[in-house]
């Protein structure tokens, strides 16, 4: 199986280790120049660089990973998925909600249109869940939570994502905001229903650097999330509490070895470990306790879901797919709609054409 990667940043490396220790062939990588992509492939064995996006569709890869800006996103995959090419492409899904509902179409056409919500991996993650899941008479009823980052704090620090003619509309909320909102989603099975938004800036940008999002679920729970890039010591701080009647569940990604419960009686920290956690977090409990994983090992877990789909294997229940892609491009467009009009979203309105 043949592999190849669309983008030289700090996820084509992720997404290239993933496929490097997967076992495929990588044969390499595109970027906005030869010498970038000379440059990354020259870290993996085997791998080349490539002139051009086109290039490299014509050297026949099985699966692409597109991890260009995001307003390649659409272009590309598209052309992918035209010569059978399967595609994993980096959130959000496409600029806006038009562009993600042509591929949302496409998404049936070859056998993996994958998205790396990553998180869902987490071993905690996955043992949460299975926690929450089997307490049939737990309500929950509060949501909330934090995304939070500091690499665009400093006035000088920029980026393409800074950029809406290359990111889109949101930044912060289309960048990291949808992570929350679709590990929610996830985690608990609600689904949201209505929102209401608002954005910061603290920088003189285009686009938002921080995020605060009110919801109300289908199963009738209400939450928060405030989201960031601008929070200085908080280098990646993905928290979540999903608080029920008799059972609370937290996780926090930068404290990913341990998961905590709080009950009536008592409190409980869950720690990471393959011999004591449930069956379903087994897949992603690849060290023993005390060695600690982290984020590339998720990326691991979730490349190699997809590539075993690419190959015939079973549909990964975890693995995030266009769909989730299209559901995260809805809610944010809801968001800036929110935004836009000072009030209150209904989320299941906004259409798919």
């Amino acid at each position: 199986m043949k592999a190849a990667i669309v983008g030289t940043g700090f996820m084509g490396h992720v997404h290239g280790q993933a496929a490097q220790l997967a076992g495929v062939d990588l044969i390499g990588f595109a970027g906005s120049s030869q010498g970038k992509a000379d440059d990354i492939a020259s870290e993996f064995r085997g791998a080349k660089g490539f002139a051009s996006f086109e290039a490299l569709l014509d050297a026949e890869p099985d699966i692409i990973h597109i991890c260009t800006p995001n307003v390649m996103h659409l272009p590309q995959a598209k052309a992918a998925i035209a010569r059978g090419i399967n595609v994993i492409v980096e959130k959000p899904l496409a600029m806006n909600l038009a562009e993600a509902n042509e591929l949302y179409e496409l998404k049936d056409k070859v056998a993996v249109t994958a998205m790396p919500f990553v998180y869902r991996y987490n071993a905690m993650v996955l043992e949460l869940r299975k926690r929450l899941q089997d307490n049939k008479t737990n309500k929950l009823w509060m949501l909330h939570g934090t995304y939070l980052q500091d690499w665009l704090a400093e006035t000088m620090t920029t980026n393409w994502r800074s950029n809406s003619a290359a990111g889109g509309a949101t930044r912060a909320f289309g960048d990291i905001g949808v992570h929350w909102f679709d590990l929610m989603e996830f985690v608990t099975g609600h689904r949201v229903t209505r929102l209401t938004a608002a954005m910061s800036y603290v920088h003189k940008m285009d686009t938002e650097d921080g995020a605060l999002v009110t919801f109300e679920t289908d199963q009738g729970a209400m939450g928060s999330a405030v989201i960031s890039q601008c929070s200085a010591g908080y280098s990646n701080r993905l928290w979540f509490s999903f608080d029920g009647t008799e059972e609370s569940y937290s996780f926090d990604q930068q404290a990913p070895e341990t998961g905590w419960v709080g009950g009536l009686g008592d409190n409980r920290i869950v720690k990471r470990d393959p011999a004591k956690n449930s069956p379903v977090a087994s897949r992603s409990n690849s060290l023993p306790a005390g060695h600690p994983q982290g984020y590339q090992t998720c990326f691991n877990d979730f490349v190699a879901d997809a590539y075993s789909g690419v190959q015939g294997g079973a549909k990964s229940e975890v693995m995030a797919t266009f769909d989730d892609g299209h559901r995260a491009a809805q809610i944010i467009d809801a968001v800036m709609q929110s935004v836009k009009t000072g009030s209150w979203v209904d989320v299941a309105k906004i259409r798919k054409e």
